[in-house]
Formats: C-alpha cells, structure tokens, sequence
C-alpha cells in the first residue's frame, strides 16, 4: 500500500514538472497536450511494470501487457482526437486552395487555443487566401481596364491608321498639285522673261519709229517749204510767161517765136503749179499723219515701259513664288514622310493592342480558375 501511494506521489509530481518543463518548452503549442499525454504514457507503463514485479502471480505478463496497449491505444486515441480533424479541415483547406477555392472558413475547431500550430497554421492559410483575393480582385479589375483599354486603343489606332492614309492620300494629292504648279511657274517664269525681251525690243523698235517718225516728219516739213519755194517760182513763171505773150502780141510777126516759147513756159508754169499743188496737198497729209504716228508711238512708249516694268515684276514675283513653292513642297514632302512612319507605327500600335487584349483576355480566363 505504502509503495503504492509513494508511486502515486511520484506520478503526481513527475506529470506536474514534466507539465511545467513543457509549458515552456511548448507554449500555445500542440506539442504540449502530446508530450503531457506521453509524460503520463510512460508513467503509466511504469507503474505497470512495478505492479507486475511485485505481484507476477496475481498479475501474469499478458495481463500486464494487454493493460499497457489498452492505455496506450486509448491515450494515442485522445490524440488523434485533438489533431486529427483539425489537420483534416487543414488538409480540406489547402486542397480547396490547389483548387482554386479561396472561399476558406475559420472553422470552430481552429478556435480553440490548444491546436497551437494548427490554428497558426490556418490562419496563415487564410491570410493567403484573403491575401489571394485581394490581388486577383484587382488583377481581374485591371486586366479588365487593360482589356478595354487594348480595344480602345486598337479602335484609335485603327482610326489613327486610317486617318493617317487619308492624309498621305492628301499629302501626295498635294505634293503631285504643288509639281504641277511648280512646272507651271517655271513655264510662267520663262513665258514672262520671254515677254520681257519682247516687250524690250519692241520698245527699242517704237522708240527708232518714233524718233524715224519725227525725222519723217521734219523732212516733211522741209519739202513743204520746198514746195512752197516751187510754188511761187511757178506764179512767177507764170506772169513772165504772160507778161511775155503781151509782148510778144506787140511785137507782131517778129514775136511770133517768142509767143510761142512764152505759151510753152505758161503751160509749163501751170504743169508745176498744178504738180506742186498735189504735192503740198500730198505732204499736208503726210505731215498731218507723221503727227498721228509720232503722237501714237509717243503714248504707246509708256505703255511699253509700263508693261517691261510690270513683265519684270511678274518674273521676280513667279521666281519668289517658286521659292515658296519649293520650300512648301520640300515641307509637304516632310510631313508625308512622317505621316507614312506614323501609319507605320500606328499598325505596329495596332498589333500590339490586339496582343495586349489576347494577353488580358489569358489572363481573365486564368483568374476565372480561382473561385473569388
């Protein structure tokens, strides 16, 4: 009896020290509930060993054997009873989460402090699982926004495209316009020097009529003053022929001859005056048409000078024009260029968007895989 209670005492207190040794040893941890329940274990097959040394007749082997298995089996049962279905629901757990199943719950058993490293366990499976959530809720969000924004930008792209071959289109309507324009200033140009040395020669040539006109004119006048000289030799003749004829008459038979030369010298007195008559009336008119033609090549001169003057302005406004016209050309030819590497980098955009909406609408369909 006495033994008996001495192994009680000594039970009692090994199971408290070994119960404080692994409190600290194993705080919060599920290790405890195992090393107590071993503790009490291997005291218990001690004291069922020490029962069987002192009493081997009342206490035979097998019964002290299948005494032993039986604790055994029980105490590894109440174990298995703690562990077992919270690492069950830890197991469930993590396979829902392979799964893809983030809608984990806390459950009860988790709750209670003696699971220890199970609950920490649990909870950091269900920190990551929230944690997962989270992050594919944004991800989903934003390959979303990123799948709208690839077809927003494959639709600009495409009206970028689009545009950009109008304009090159228009660009090269106009640079083909500003070449035909250009020829046409050239040919404007070269017209208008044309012009000019026409113009120019003419003008030489009006101003030698002009200067011929007034020596024509000068001359005119001189045989005027000739004729006139003429015209009255011509009276004069005339009244010495008739002053002649009277003498003649008087003189009888013996101025016969001499009437007859005075008749001649009349006759030929009228013939001068009749012809220097028509001559005078001949260069009247001349001189009043020379007047005409002097006085016309006098207001066409400036009129000619007027229009070299304006035929050179013209030129020097053509060959600035063509310089414009150069210089638009050159800027038109420019912007084409850049317009034909934006079509270009408008289709690469392009393809890009549609490889930016194939990887969002991936990355969709793998988040669909994760239950939210």
């Amino acid at each position: 009896m006495e033994g008996s209670s001495s192994l009680l005492i000594v039970f009692v207190f090994a199971v408290i020290v070994g119960t404080v040794v692994l409190r600290k040893l194993f705080k919060n941890s599920i290790f405890l509930r195992i090393g107590v329940i071993w503790i009490a274990n291997v005291f218990i097959t001690v004291v069922n060993s020490r029962i069987r040394y002192n009493n081997p007749e009342a206490y035979p082997f097998w019964a002290a054997l299948l005494a032993g298995l039986s604790i055994t089996s029980i105490l590894l049962y109440s174990v298995s009873v703690w562990v077992r279905k919270p690492l069950s629901q830890l197991v469930d757990n993590i396979t829902d989460l392979s799964k893809g199943d983030l809608n984990i719950v806390n459950k009860k058993e988790f709750k209670r402090k003696y699971i220890g490293e199970l609950n920490t366990l649990n909870k950091s499976i269900i920190d990551l699982s929230n944690i997962f959530k989270n992050s594919l809720t944004r991800i989903n969000d934003s390959a979303k926004e990123v799948n709208t924004l690839g077809f927003e930008s494959n639709n600009m792209s495409q009206s970028l495209s689009k545009g950009t071959g109008e304009q090159a289109s228009a660009l090269e309507e106009i640079s083909a316009s500003m070449e035909e324009m250009n020829a046409n200033i050239n040919s404007s140009n070269e017209n208008a020097s044309k012009t000019y040395l026409v113009t120019s020669d003419t003008n030489e040539k009006l101003q030698l009529s002009a200067e011929s006109a007034r020596e024509l004119k000068n001359a005119i006048a001189l045989i005027a003053e000739k004729i006139k000289i003429i015209d009255t030799i011509a009276v004069q003749t005339n009244l010495l022929a008739l002053n002649a004829a009277i003498e003649a008459k008087q003189a009888g038979e013996a101025g016969a001859g001499f009437s007859v030369v005075a008749g001649e010298v009349k006759k030929l007195a009228e013939t001068s005056k009749r012809a220097a008559d028509e001559i005078k009336e001949i260069t009247v008119n001349g001189l009043n048409l020379s007047e005409q033609v002097s006085q016309q090549l006098e207001e066409t001169i400036p009129s000619m000078e007027n229009t070299m003057n304006l035929m050179e302005e013209i030129s020097v406004a053509s060959k600035e024009l063509k310089s414009g016209s150069d210089q638009v050309t050159a800027a038109i030819n420019s912007i084409n260029a850049i317009t034909q590497n934006n079509a270009k980098m408008s289709e690469e955009m392009s393809a890009n968007s549609n490889n930016l909406s194939s990887q969002s609408d991936q990355l969709v369909k793998n988040i669909d895989f994760f239950k939210i």
